[in-house]
């Protein structure tokens, strides 16, 4: 494959199935591991909507992590991960620290374009004097004040304290690994987070914070690994990642419970499929609140989880039924919300603390 035809995955995305479309992609991979460095990073740098071809129509990831075992030269797979780091950070299949490494590039990058970003608009605004506009003054605070909350989460990243298994903010798509997967991995958690999780609550460093709950299960015993979850809009996220009291509805809307779980059902595939450690650890589906709903969605989109754990969790999917093999545990707490799980407010009342499957320790 030369490069032209590398470059027209995006016409072929246009016309071709939804599998047409990914055996090319996994063709096109494997075109990308022959290629010259630079050469590479400098035709994706001029294409920059490849890249989403990759992550609109990815390979299945089992044929990823073959084509990766295949590169079989560290170098090269050092090489492909400094050159073409936005395809290999959502690429499903690969081995989650080559996830974190190129998406720790691209943190660096995206820290490197805010700035330049906000130093181009200050120029422009000089060199404007009066003529520069109210929105050209509005664009540019915009700009320093997504900087000023983002931009400690980056540098994070890129010095390692921040693992990325996946970072498309701008697709409010944000997946943290807490851990490393190693032999000796025991458990591997998904934990969905709940209402109101936006990207913003990934750039808070503080106790109380969206990871705490996996980083202190972590802390206490480095044999378990886990991922902090967020692919799409949550329930009273509002578009800026702000808190929207009026959306906090969505909460109880099947639809999005629904598209999140098929999600979260495609992640715990390629998690697998990107690692023996985890392939063969025991796998716990965890959420809070409202992130209980797509972890059962899930499994009825065929995830399959070793145990599930709700804490305090909002609402479990019309037919729902326990699978074989899974242990099912609600923990809760006295609050307003499951006051008003009490009531039927919250899914009818189909709720873990109501359900017979699921174990409840409510303190």
């Amino acid at each position: 494959m030369d490069w032209t035809t590398l470059g027209v995955l995006g016409t072929l995305a246009t016309n071709l199935a939804n599998s047409a479309v990914q055996r090319a992609t996994l063709t096109a991979l494997a075109d990308l591991a022959s290629r010259d460095p630079a050469e590479l990073r400098a035709f994706l740098d001029e294409h920059p909507a490849l890249a989403s071809q990759f992550s609109k129509y990815p390979p299945a990831p089992e044929s990823v992590s073959e084509w990766w075992a295949s590169v079989n030269d560290p170098a090269a797979q050092q090489a492909l991960v400094s050159a073409a780091p936005v395809i290999l950070g959502s690429l499903g299949g690969l081995p989650p620290l080559v996830r974190v490494a190129a998406n720790r590039e691209n943190a660096m990058a995206r820290l490197s374009d805010l700035e330049e970003e906000i130093t181009k608009r200050e120029r422009a605004m000089e060199r404007g004097g009066r003529f520069s506009t109210p929105s050209d003054g509005l664009a540019l605070e915009a700009l320093r004040e997504k900087l000023r909350m983002e931009g400690p989460h980056l540098e994070r990243a890129a010095e390692g304290q921040v693992q990325l298994y996946l970072y498309e903010p701008d697709a409010d798509r944000i997946i943290e690994m807490v851990g490393t997967p190693t032999e000796t991995t025991t458990d591997t958690i998904t934990y969905i987070p709940g209402t109101f999780t936006s990207e913003h609550s990934f750039y808070d460093d503080s106790a109380g914070s969206v990871r705490e709950v996996v980083s202190y299960l972590n802390h206490t015993d480095p044999d378990i690994v886990g991922f902090v979850w967020k692919d799409g809009i949550f329930p009273g996220e509002a578009e800026d990642g702000s808190v929207d009291m009026l959306r906090i509805t969505e909460a109880n809307d099947p639809a999005l419970s629904e598209t999140a779980g098929n999600r979260v059902a495609a992640f715990q595939r390629e998690i697998i499929a990107s690692s023996s450690s985890i392939a063969e650890s025991t796998k716990i589906g965890m959420g809070h609140s409202w992130g209980i709903t797509p972890v059962l969605f899930a499994e009825e989109a065929g995830a399959h989880f070793d145990q599930v754990h709700s804490l305090a969790g909002a609402g479990i999917p019309n037919g729902w039924e326990e699978a074989s093999g899974t242990t099912y545990d609600n923990w809760g707490y006295r609050d307003a919300l499951t006051m008003a799980q009490q009531t039927g407010l919250v899914w009818d009342g189909n709720v873990p603390g109501n359900n017979p499957a699921f174990e409840s320790h409510v303190g």
